[in-house]
């Protein structure tokens, strides 16, 4: 039972010591947005408030063409293609996911949940009752938080100001 109370408290540590991933920060020329841009989702407020995400399409010289997925306001940005004037663009976000820490710390939690619930189990079956649904318990629910815990820490948002 001392070793997977040793693995939990391991495991807890090292979470808790991973660096979280805070939003960065680029700045970039209208001219380096495509080759930053093309093809990927990104997120960005207009002048008039309007929060838009979608997928780029295309930059231009005066203007940008995006897939809307989600937006503010469906009369003035409705869901589809539209092109956004350059001079209504000053900053953007760039979001991706990771899968490296996800699967890590998931496999992580649970090998130490696997650790704890194996002596419980035996323990609980000497005793003449199974406990089934306790081990199991004990055994995935560390791997569940070994899922958020990489999940959270492989999002990456990078918000890039135009320069230009």
């Amino acid at each position: 039972m001392s070793k997977g109370i040793a693995l939990s408290l391991a495991f807890a540590l090292f979470t808790s010591s991973l660096p979280a991933q805070a939003a960065g920060e680029r700045r970039a020329s209208w001219q380096e947005l495509q080759s930053l841009t093309q093809g990927k989702t990104v997120a960005i407020v207009l002048p008039n408030g309007v929060n838009v995400k979608g997928k780029v399409l295309q930059v231009e010289s005066d203007k940008l063409s995006l897939d809307i997925s989600k937006t503010s306001d469906k009369a003035a940005y409705p869901k589809g293609r539209v092109s956004l004037p350059r001079n209504s663009i000053r900053t953007l976000s760039l979001s991706r996911r990771d899968v490296k820490w996800t699967i890590i710390s998931t496999a992580i939690g649970l090998g130490g949940g696997l650790a704890l619930a194996v002596p419980v189990n035996t323990y609980a079956h000497n005793e003449g009752d199974g406990a089934p649904l306790v081990v199991t318990l004990i055994a995935v629910l560390p791997a569940l938080l070994g899922f958020f815990v990489g999940r959270s820490i492989d999002h990456k948002t990078v918000t890039i100001n135009i320069t230009d």
